[in-house]
Order: C-alpha cells, then sequence, then structure tokens
C-alpha cells in the first residue's frame, strides 16, 4: 500500500519544480506595481511646482494680451 501511496504522489512531487509560469507573472506584477507607486510620488512631489509654473505663464500671458 506504502508503494503505491509513493508511486501516486511521484509525478505531482516533480511538477512543483517546473511551474514557473505562475510565479514569472507575480514578480511582474510586483515590478509594475512598484513602478506606478514611484511614478504617483513623483507625481505628487512635483505637482506643487508644475500648478506654480503654470499659473506664473498663464498670468504672464494675461498680461501681454492685456486683459
Amino acid at each position: 500500500m506504502a508503494d503505491t501511496l509513493l508511486g501516486a504522489v511521484k509525478p505531482v512531487r516533480q511538477g512543483f519544480g517546473r511551474a514557473e509560469t505562475g510565479a514569472t507573472a507575480i514578480e511582474y506584477a510586483l515590478i509594475a506595481s512598484l513602478i506606478s507607486i514611484f511614478i504617483v510620488g513623483a507625481l505628487t512631489l512635483t505637482s506643487n511646482s508644475v500648478t506654480l509654473m503654470y499659473n506664473v505663464v498663464s498670468n504672464a500671458m494675461v498680461r501681454a494680451a492685456g486683459n
């Protein structure tokens, strides 16, 4: 009986080392999430300066147009 159980477990045990597609997908998902976190952080840090620059350019164009 023990031989039958070991014989049934052997193919399952051999397949564990070969299943890498799920691990690769998880790695790519983690990399993509980290990149998106860095992008959001960079946009958050630079949003005030971009808004200030837009206001400066907008005010200069309004003064140049004479309105």
